[in-house]
């Protein structure tokens, strides 16, 4: 990308502040990890948390965020610092989705979306075990758990979802530059 997507101004504001807003607006408690080093922009009062290990992968980051909150939460809501399109009533029916379940994944056009998902607080133990064995996939975590895999059709059968994200941007990741040019202009 050339430079730090947290920074990266999205609609007057740097992508992670953006991100940061949209979570808060959900949760009680957020959580933002980053490596040991990383300079962030302002998180809007998110704990900041640090993996402590540098270029080690999403797995590692989500067992430290695991690690920071409540044990006692029902869920903790996953998501990347480059997802600018995150809506509150696609992370509620994930919630709703995955009652009974040990993580409640998005599987949009049969690609699962690991790092746009709920679990339960009690994954950590499996997570430190993956990351312990060396493994950095954060894919990993989901097979290895009991987890409700949710497609698009079950996330549109909701109608707060089918108007609030009818397209479902919320596990639209920016990843190139002309990714970013596209989510630019679309409205927020």
């Amino acid at each position: 990308m050339g430079e730090s997507k947290a920074f990266l101004d999205f609609d007057g504001e740097p992508l992670l502040s953006r991100v940061v807003g949209r979570v808060a607006a959900l949760a009680r408690d957020v959580v933002v990890v980053a490596q040991e080093d990383q300079p962030l922009p302002p998180c809007g009062g998110a704990r900041i948390v640090r993996d402590g290990v540098p270029d080690s992968g999403p797995l590692v980051g989500l067992v430290a965020g695991l690690e920071a909150i409540d044990p006692a939460s029902p869920w903790a809501f996953v998501c990347t610092t480059d997802a600018p399109w995150i809506h509150g009533a696609v992370v509620m029916r994930l919630a709703e989705r995955g009652e009974g379940f040990d993580a409640a994944v998005a599987s949009v056009d049969d690609k699962p979306h690991v790092l746009t998902a709920v679990y339960r607080p009690y994954a950590l133990a499996e997570a430190r075990a993956l990351v312990s064995r060396g493994e950095r996939r954060a894919s990993l975590l989901s097979e290895r758990l009991l987890t409700r895999y949710i497609t698009r059709v079950e996330l549109l059968a909701d109608e707060a979802v089918r108007l609030g994200d009818p397209e479902l941007l919320t596990f639209e990741n920016l990843n190139t530059p002309e990714d970013i040019l596209r989510a630019r202009r679309r409205r927020s």
